[in-house]
This record gives C-alpha cells, sequence and structure tokens, in this order.
C-alpha cells in the first residue's frame, strides 16, 4: 500500500462528546455509525466514551450497532484515575465487564471495549492502573508532558501488562498547547523505552497551522500541530532514530511539499522510513489521535491531494 495510506489507516479516534464539538452523545453514535459506512472509513479508529455512559450507549445505539463480526464497533473507554479514597476506576472495569458480556451477543448489536484511558500522573499510579488492569484491555495512561516523562515510561516497560503512553497535544485555549520540544521529547522517549503512544486534542488539521480553537465565531486562534507532523515526528523516532532537533522541526513544519509521501516511503529532509515500517509503527508505537471532528482530518487530507493514490 502506498505510505500515506499505512500512515493514516485507522488513525481518527472518534470523540465526538468533547470539546469543541461536544456533541450529544445520540449525535455522536449516528455519525460514528455514518463514518463507519462512509469513504473515508479506512482511516476511522475507535469511538471514545467516558465509563460513566456506557449504559446510555447501548440504550441509545440500539438498532445502530452491527450484528456481523467484521463489523464490531471498537471503543476506547475514559476511566477515572486510581485514588485511595474512591473505587471509581475499580467499579469502571465492572461496568466494561458488563457491558462487554452484553454486546457479544448480535441480538444486542455487536460492540466492544477493548482499551481505557485513564491519566497517571506518578510511578505508583502506574503500578497499581496496571495491577488492577483487566487481561483483556489495554491501556493509554496519559503522562504529565510539562516535565521529562522517562522515568514514568520506563516503569511502564518494567510491567508486564500491555501499557501505552498518551500525550495531550491541545485544547480549546492557547495555554493547553504545548510547545514543540515537550511534544518531541515525549515521542522520543516513547521510542527509546519502546512505549507505544496515542495523542488527543489540537489535531483536527493535517498541518501545523493558526486555526480557531473553537467553532465559535469569534473564537480564539492559536498554532495548533497537524496530525501529518505529529506522526511524521513518531515514524521517524521511531524509525529513523531522528534527534530532538529533528523532531522539534518536523513539528514545526507548515509545508506539505516537505512531506514527501510516495508508494515506498515517506521522507522529510534528510529523513524517511518505509511504507513497511510505517505500517508496522502504527500497529504497535505511534497508535491514533482522538478527535472531536473526523470530517477535518479526512476531508482537509484529501483536499492537500494526499488521498489520490490510496487503494481501499
Amino acid at each position: 500500500m502506498p505510505a500515506i495510506q499505512n500512515f493514516v489507516e485507522h488513525i481518527v479516534d472518534y470523540a465526538g462528546l468533547f470539546p469543541p464539538a461536544a456533541l450529544p452523545l445520540s449525535e455522536v453514535i449516528g455519525n460514528y455509525a455514518l463514518y463507519s459506512r462512509g469513504e473515508y472509513s479506512w482511516m476511522l479508529g475507535r469511538l471514545i466514551l467516558p465509563v460513566a455512559r456506557l449504559e446510555e450507549f447501548s440504550e441509545l445505539a440500539a438498532g445502530l450497532l452491527p450484528t456481523s463480526p467484521s463489523e464490531s464497533w471498537v471503543i476506547s473507554a475514559l476511566v477515572p484515575a486510581v485514588d485511595r479514597d474512591s473505587d471509581a476506576m475499580e467499579q469502571g472495569f465492572q461496568r466494561i465487564a458488563e457491558f462487554n458480556q452484553r454486546h457479544s451477543e448480535p441480538a444486542n448489536g455487536l460492540a466492544v471495549v477493548d482499551t481505557v484511558e485513564i491519566k497517571a500522573s506518578n510511578g505508583q499510579q502506574i503500578l497499581q492502573t496496571a495491577e488492577a488492569l483487566p487481561e483483556s484491555i489495554n491501556a493509554f495512561l496519559e503522562l504529565p508532558h510539562h516535565s521529562d516523562p522517562g522515568e514514568l515510561l520506563a516503569i511502564m516497560t518494567q510491567h508486564p501488562k500491555r501499557l501505552f503512553a498518551k500525550i495531550r497535544t491541545g485544547g480549546v485555549t492557547r495555554d493547553l498547547i504545548p510547545p514543540p520540544n515537550q511534544v518531541a521529547r515525549f515521542v522520543r522517549l516513547c521510542a527509546k523505552y519502546a512505549v507505544g503512544f496515542k495523542a488527543t486534542a489540537g489535531l483536527h488539521h493535517p498541518l501545523r497551522g493558526k486555526y480557531p480553537l473553537t467553532y465559535d465565531t469569534d473564537s480564539e486562534r492559536g498554532t495548533l500541530y497537524g496530525f501529518i507532523n505529529v506522526f511524521a515526528a513518531a515514524c521517524f523516532a521511531f524509525g529513523s532514530d531522528a534527534s530532538q532537533s529533528d523532531l522539534v522541526a518536523i513539528l514545526r513544519e507548515t509545508e506539505v511539499s516537505q512531506f514527501k509521501f510516495t508508494d515506498l516511503a515517506l521522507s522529510w529532509k534528510n529523513l524517511d522510513v518505509t511504507a513497511q515500517r510505517i505500517s508496522e509503527i502504527r500497529m504497535l508505537n505511534a497508535v491514533s489521535f482522538g478527535s472531536c471532528s473526523f470530517g477535518e482530518p479526512s476531508f482537509e487530507l484529501a483536499n492537500l491531494g494526499l488521498l489520490a493514490n490510496v487503494r481501499i
């Protein structure tokens, strides 16, 4: 397959419930059903839901969920973090088990929660989360990016359960957008410790640029990362051992012509990574990004002409 196809296949986790879209759950479910059958369905990843709304989802999705195993919806659930004064995380895992049991039956519509997303700000939280994590579930742990996450990533590698990292790359105000050196450090250290990751927030658009931060007509504008920038940086970090300075430059890149996608490879200046290696990196290392919009990432990428050679 062309490098661009491997690069963006199942890359967008749809998070329409969350800002700036903040859509009603019924609309989010309808959208996901539409996207899963649409022209760019091959770019669609998981549906993102808070664990507390799984029961509501079951009610609202009745009649929309598929009955064929090959079309089963895949969900990532946001679960409360470890808290010594609360058993909310354990309750969340119980809700997931009940949900998965219910939706393993075609008569109820097929869907499965196969991943969770949980905040973890220190090593103890990582270890406690990993210990409580059900065997059939993978976890994306949202780590702080303002400080060096190397120690936390190292702890994640020492636990036998399947743990991934998560970074927040934007938000609805400028102060929520981390500087390029922090994102580059996170990506480089994930590559160093061989920890896969996902990103969330602020990645609606393919390329870095100045965009409105919400859908309000008078929205504040800010410089957002493009998902091409972030995932190209990941491909070069995992596939070409790119330096910190290279990763910062890739994250700052605003010209689409500098990212050269062919049938065989992706290149940026003196760095390149093969299409086959991109496929491997996307599967295990740079997994996806959460976005409250699916139309913007898919249509804008098509409008750049990058999907012309995709063969589905």
